[in-house]
């Protein structure tokens, strides 16, 4: 075609000028996959709105690095690791997502490397050889490359096994004179990680330098070895990226465990034990995760009665038809009507926001959740999916509403206020629906709750003894594990953050209104939005 042409010899021509002027050689897949990698990381965050970085300091702006990180949550990963580098990563992926129409072009147009499981395909496994030398290829031209060392997506919150793959990349090259090669764990932490606007704490962990790791090795050795071959040192290698990564990541020994977590960040956050609250929540959680291993490997048996404790009562509630952080259990009786009232107030307020999201974002919604579903694979690709097949479909939709307004009203303004209102009220009726059904829930089973005294406080009695079991546990672990530096916020500041967040959240249902009546006045002849 004369017109692809045409545009294939302007970009040519673009390509060709930014190298003469900047040194730099381009190619069209190179110019291509960061187009990808912008989208990508524009995408995500505002998909995961709320993501916090610490340790960026380990992370180095140029050279060789080989980034090492969990895995739960399949292709978003990447992604999230490149926001935190701020700088291209090249990463591994297993091989049959390069063989996926569209998706394959655009994991090798971002430089990605197919890695051959034996669960995907054992014929193929002989491949990994060639895999693992392209990743020591880009590493010793001074890249950062990534792999996840567990070698699968999990949804559980505990690090797998660490296969040897990272060793088995940096030693050969460091061997063949990438010195100053490091490898930089990264713990990735999710609150919710299917929920759209679900907060993200991307933890960097201590670099691990291959040189000062390869030193002390031979210095234990007393001479040196050969480090592309020498098994052992692999297996030390591999032990404390293990390590690091542990240190990084919300890690449970024991994955029957995980239930439990949230009902132990419930009870901690309504503690009032201020070391503990004033510890934002994701970090929170590891240190709870972290102190129940510790606790455990010094006294199981404690451990397990306290874990037992705690399940007893997540029973008892449960059969009452409530759930730990519910105001009743939490808050004195007129506190626990107050939040109550509050509840009902949001509930009445983002009624008709959230049902006119729900009733002009149904298509998309049900066809994108049942083409998802056919590809998801756990929690781990939901998010993905729903993304890669959410966004065409959602545009789509739009895109026919527009024009159906266009063709029926003839009014530009009323279409470009449905474009405002679309994804705003889509969002809040993701929000509200389920939120809706839990707090009727809740509502009634609280409220009956309250009218029963005797049960109401043999509840309250029993979850502040479990409170003051675990800030007990909390004083005892920091003294073996400084709690982690924070930065100051003055009380006031988080009082008005707080109540500004609450009026947030009403001001989005009064803009809904605004809109509406502002489309009124598009579609009254009378405005000035319609000439006389």
């Amino acid at each position: 075609m004369p017109g692809m042409r045409i545009l294939k010899t302007r970009l040519h021509g673009i390509i060709k000028l930014f190298h003469e002027s900047c040194g730099v050689s381009l190619n069209p897949i190179t110019v291509l996959g960061v187009i990808l990698r912008k989208a990508a990381h524009a995408l995500i965050k505002r998909y995961y709105p709320k993501i916090q970085i610490t340790g960026a300091e380990h992370i180095p702006r140029r050279g060789p690095v080989l980034f090492c990180a969990n895995h739960p949550n399949s292709l978003i990963d990447p992604v999230l690791i490149g926001i935190t580098a701020r700088r291209p990563v090249s990463f591994m992926a297993k091989a049959p997502l390069f063989k996926t129409p569209l998706l394959g072009s655009v994991m090798k147009a971002l430089g990605m490397v197919p890695a051959y499981r034996g669960q995907d395909d054992a014929r193929q496994v002989k491949k990994n050889a060639q895999s693992l030398g392209r990743v020591t290829d880009g590493l010793r031209a001074g890249r950062a490359m990534g792999i996840f060392p567990e070698g699968m997506s999990t949804d559980v919150r505990q690090l797998a096994m660490v296969r040897s793959g990272a060793a088995r990349i940096v030693l050969p090259a460091y061997a063949e004179g990438v010195k100053e090669l490091v490898i930089v764990p990264l713990g990735i932490n999710y609150e919710s990680k299917q929920r759209l606007g679900s907060k993200v704490w991307m933890n960097v962990g201590r670099p691990i330098s291959i040189h000062q790791f390869v030193a002390a090795y031979e210095q234990e050795q007393e001479g040196t070895v050969d480090v592309a071959e020498d098994k052992v040192l692999r297996r030390k290698l591999t032990a404390e990226l293990e390590l690091r990564l542990k240190e990084v990541v919300v890690h449970l020994d024991n994955s029957e465990w995980d239930p439990l977590l949230t009902d132990l960040e419930s009870i901690v956050q309504r503690s009032g034990h201020r070391p503990s609250v004033s510890i934002p929540g994701l970090m929170r959680r590891k240190r709870i995760a972290d102190a129940i291993n510790y606790f455990y490997r010094e006294d199981a048996e404690t451990v397990e009665g306290m874990i037992g404790q705690v399940q007893s009562y997540h029973e008892k509630i449960r059969h009452a038809g409530l759930v730990i952080d519910d105001p009743v259990l939490n808050r004195s009786r007129p506190r626990a009507l107050l939040v109550l009232l509050w509840q009902f107030i949001v509930l009445v307020a983002w009624f008709l926001p959230a049902l006119f999201g729900m009733v002009m974002n149904l298509v998309p919604f049900v066809v994108t959740r049942t083409i998802a579903r056919r590809y998801e694979d756990g929690a781990r690709t939901m998010a993905t999916w729903r993304l890669a097949f959410g966004i065409p479909i959602y545009l789509a939709w739009y895109g026919l509403l527009d024009l159906a307004i266009l063709l029926t009203t003839g009014r530009l303004p009323l279409a470009g206020m449905m474009n405002l209102l679309l994804p705003l009220t889509g969002t809040i009726a993701l929000r509200y629906w389920p939120f809706f059904v839990r707090s009727l829930v809740h509502l009634g089973h609280q409220f009956r709750t309250l009218a029963n005294r005797g049960q109401l406080h043999a509840l309250r009695e029993e979850l502040d003894t479990l409170r003051e079991v675990l800030v007990d546990y909390a004083e005892r672990f920091a003294e073996v594990s400084a709690r982690p530096n924070l930065p100051t916020i003055k009380p006031l500041m988080m009082v008005f953050a707080k109540g500004l967040g609450k009026a947030t959240f009403l001001l989005l249902a009064f803009l809904f209104y605004l809109l509406v009546y502002l489309g009124y006045l598009v579609l009254d002849p009378t405005t000035l939005f319609v000439s006389s």
